[in-house]
């Protein structure tokens, strides 16, 4: 599924403003709008994980201060934000280029390439343990700063 995801607000499923998973939103709500269902494990207590979301094969994290969503993680799924494209597992050097080409200035981190502009960070695999020259994970957040200092 292509989520559309907008700084500062959070993303919605495609065109569809019924499943949107907005900065702010309180946990029950999206616990009861996204059918959560308790996993066996969980990583941390203000994070709840979606794997299928709504039957979608993706898989979503949120996490939460004070019982509202202050970050998003996809670790299978696609994002679109204006013109651009980009999926876990996809080619990283490729993604990056497409927002170098459209302006976007770039900051590589110990494990990923910030867009502070976008509030997202992009995972690399390779300096994850993974495979070289994929994208591992695409979060974002309301608040970039943290990242700038890793």
């Amino acid at each position: 599924m292509n989520w559309i995801y907008k700084p500062d607000t959070g993303i919605q499923l495609d065109e569809n403003e019924k499943i949107r998973i907005r900065f702010g939103d309180s946990r029950e709500e999206l616990r009861s709008r996204l059918n959560y269902q308790k996993p066996r494990i969980t990583r941390f207590e203000n994070e709840d994980s979606y794997e299928n979301i709504l039957g979608s094969g993706d898989w979503i994290r949120l996490s939460f201060q004070e019982n509202q969503l202050d970050e998003i993680e996809i670790l299978i799924g696609k994002i679109t934000i204006g013109k651009i494209s980009i999926a876990v597992d996809e080619d990283l050097d490729l993604s990056l280029a497409k927002f170098r080409d459209e302006g976007f200035g770039i900051k590589e981190g110990d494990m990923s390439y910030v867009i502070p502009e976008l509030k997202l960070d992009i995972g690399d695999s390779g300096k994850n343990g993974g495979e070289d020259n994929k994208i591992c994970w695409l979060f974002m957040t309301r608040d970039v700063e943290y990242l700038m200092n890793e």
